[in-house]
């Protein structure tokens, strides 16, 4: 099976004269294969899903709920520049790159307002100010979570598990059996741990880069040595 994935991602990237082409797939232990594996998060059985049955899950969302009593978290979208100022400042604060334009959430958002799809929840505080926002995405009964981005002040305050409790919500509403926490990239335990905190099932996503031109090698082969060294260091 790893095999076959293989060579059908190398005859696509030859094929489309593409330098590298990236492929993910949830695996199985007994047929991981060569390439990177990150971790995945799931709720299920989303219809039964209820917070109470969380012990954590309602200590923290109870915390959330006292300090964060004059912030208003509403479906109302808000400005994708601003959502996606806040967006670039955390990922480049924590040296990432950012892979997102503000194009883009102009058209994600603009989809949001018209379809049932895609849904975003905000944060507001009294005086109006934008707190942060999460992204949800709906297919084929499975809420994706898309995207968040919170103000580093406002996090105390439990703003990221207030938010996540509304799309949560949204998904159930809208009929959704699963919600998917996406996977997360590589050297963020912390990321991890916090969608297992939300999550009731792991499994692992097999990333696979694979290479259509001589310049695609050459980067296959850097992505795979500072996976090595990442691996070393951690």
């Amino acid at each position: 099976m790893a095999e076959t994935y293989a060579a059908e991602g190398a005859a696509l990237a030859q094929r489309l004269r593409l330098d590298l082409i990236r492929s993910n797939r949830s695996i199985r232990a007994e047929d991981v294969g060569a390439g990177l594996r990150l971790p995945d998060v799931w709720l299920d059985k989303l219809p039964g899903w209820r917070l109470e049955n969380s012990a954590r899950l309602a200590k923290d969302m109870a915390h959330a709920r006292r300090a964060a009593r004059a912030v208003v978290i509403s479906l109302d979208i808000p400005g994708p520049l601003e959502f996606h100022r806040l967006y670039s400042e955390l990922v480049q604060a924590r040296n990432g790159r950012v892979r997102y334009g503000p194009e883009y959430f102009t058209r994600l958002f603009a989809t949001a307002s018209g379809s049932s799809s895609v849904v975003v929840a905000q944060a507001r505080d009294a005086s109006g100010q934008f707190l942060g926002a999460s992204v949800l995405a709906m297919d084929a009964k499975v809420g994706y979570y898309l995207h968040s981005a919170v103000l580093p002040a406002a996090r105390p305050m439990g703003i990221s598990d207030l938010l996540l409790e509304r799309l949560i919500i949204a998904a159930q509403e809208r009929g959704m059996e699963h919600f998917n926490f996406m996977v997360s990239p590589p050297g963020q335990a912390g990321l991890v741990r916090y969608k297992k905190k939300w999550g009731n099932r792991e499994s692992v996503v097999l990333a696979r880069d694979t290479a259509g031109t001589l310049l695609g090698q050459a980067a296959v082969a850097a992505i795979g040595w500072m996976a090595r060294w990442r691996s070393r260091s951690s």
